[in-house]
């Protein structure tokens, strides 16, 4: 699990030095400039926020198999399914991360936090969700 945490850490610190190698220049407008590095920055931190989901509703449902805990999240119920949990929790984070790549065309600079707040949420679930 530590390795997990570590890794999540190391790729939210990757996403955020996306594109910090490469020289600065000089553009005549804000529409010019090429965006491939927050649209990498955006593919990562997706791709990290669905693997922290991941993470968290399969031990949550090692815990639910093992019968030592239950789901306290109302829109799941208390012993949820597997398709269950991923029907709605990865309806509700593809919204998510819409709302980021909204916040992201519209050149918003805190087109970022609502994905990096689902992924710390789900990663310390995850955390939590193992030591049961």
């Amino acid at each position: 699990m530590r390795k997990l945490i570590l890794s999540l850490a190391a790729l939210l610190a990757a996403a955020s030095l996306v594109g910090a190698q490469q020289p600065v220049e000089q553009w005549s407008s804000s529409k010019n400039r090429p965006r491939s590095k927050e649209k990498i920055a955006f593919l990562l931190l997706s791709a990290v926020h669905l693997s922290s989901m991941t993470a968290d509703y399969e031990f949550t449902q090692a815990c639910l198999h093992a019968q030592t805990c239950s789901e306290l999240n109302p829109l799941f119920g208390p012993r949820p399914s597997r398709p269950r949990m991923y029907g709605i929790g990865g309806a509700v984070s593809a919204m998510g991360i819409y709302g980021s790549h909204r916040l992201r065309r519209h050149r918003k600079w805190y087109w970022w936090v609502p994905t990096v707040a689902a992924t710390v949420t789900h990663g310390y679930l995850a955390y939590r969700n193992k030591q049961f």
